[in-house]
């Protein structure tokens, strides 16, 4: 009866530990870039733009040549018909992108993303259809003008993955010291793109694709050969319309392998950019 009693007893705390564990599993953290800002010891600052608060992340404080990363869309939806409350990307590519990178670089946030979404003037609207509005586009001028100032830096590099790509692509034209945009797995057309994918329309955007005549800066696309969620076709229509370059890289898919090797992927693309220019 006591040994009984006693098998029962550490079933029962084994199960209360396996709930526990389970628990603390499920509650951790399933964001990454805190656990990435901490490791790597980035600086970072919150920032007011036009309307909007925005992360800045930099791993240095100045330089004359300037990359600028974006990120993607994160999680603007939870299932095809409920918007999610935190559109934070659980994977911020663009910043372990950014944490690869050689020369002085800046991840800036996109509006209402990692914790910000209930500050001021934050609603769904900012990560669903007007996700790469006027709003969203003009607040992030802001900020990276702001800091282009402060630092004295005479030449940038917009450097956008997916979503982050579209948002790139619009600043790119608006900044003199732009030297060249490179799009990771863009969805450059983003009216084609929600078409294809019979997604909501992004109403409330911009379409790089329909209110940019053409790309007045260089511009390097970078597509997976394996991405369903970009096609490389999409992209390869966009550069017919509006002219750039497109890096068509076999094995990857939409966000494979793309951190892998980064800092020689873009050290030989800009490389590649420079020795054309000079011819």
């Amino acid at each position: 009866m006591i040994a009984s009693m006693l098998t029962k007893s550490r079933l029962s705390n084994t199960f209360i530990v396996i709930i526990l564990w389970l628990i603390n599993g499920c509650s951790t953290n399933k964001y990454q870039h805190q656990e990435l800002f901490e490791k790597y010891e980035l600086i970072q600052k919150i920032e007011r733009g036009e309307r909007f608060n925005h992360l800045l992340v930099s791993n240095r404080t100045s330089g004359k040549k300037l990359h600028i990363y974006l990120e993607g869309d994160g999680v603007p939806w939870i299932s095809r018909y409920k918007i999610s409350q935190n559109p934070t990307p659980y994977n911020p590519l663009a910043l372990k992108l950014l944490l690869q990178d050689r020369d002085f670089a800046l991840y800036v946030g996109r509006p209402c993303y990692f914790e910000l979404h209930q500050s001021k003037n934050c609603t769904p609207q900012q990560w669903t259809n007007g996700r790469y509005g006027h709003d969203v586009i003009d607040s992030m001028e802001k900020v990276i003008r702001r800091f282009i100032r402060s630092t004295e830096v005479e030449q940038v590099i917009f450097i956008g993955y997916s979503g982050g790509g579209v948002i790139a692509s619009l600043l790119a034209e608006r900044f003199q010291e732009t030297q060249l945009l490179i799009t990771i797995a863009a969805n450059l057309d983003t009216f084609r793109w929600t078409n294809y994918h019979d997604y909501s329309p992004l109403d409330l955007s911009i379409n790089p694709a329909t209110n940019i005549e053409a790309m007045s800066v260089p511009n390097i696309h970078l597509v997976g050969a394996n991405d369903t969620i970009v096609p490389p076709e999409l992209t390869k229509d966009f550069i017919q319309k509006l002219g750039g370059e497109l890096i068509l890289f076999p094995d990857y898919d939409h966000q494979c392998c793309w951190h892998e090797n980064w800092s020689d992927t873009l050290d030989s693309i800009i490389d590649q950019q420079h020795g054309f220019q000079s011819r």
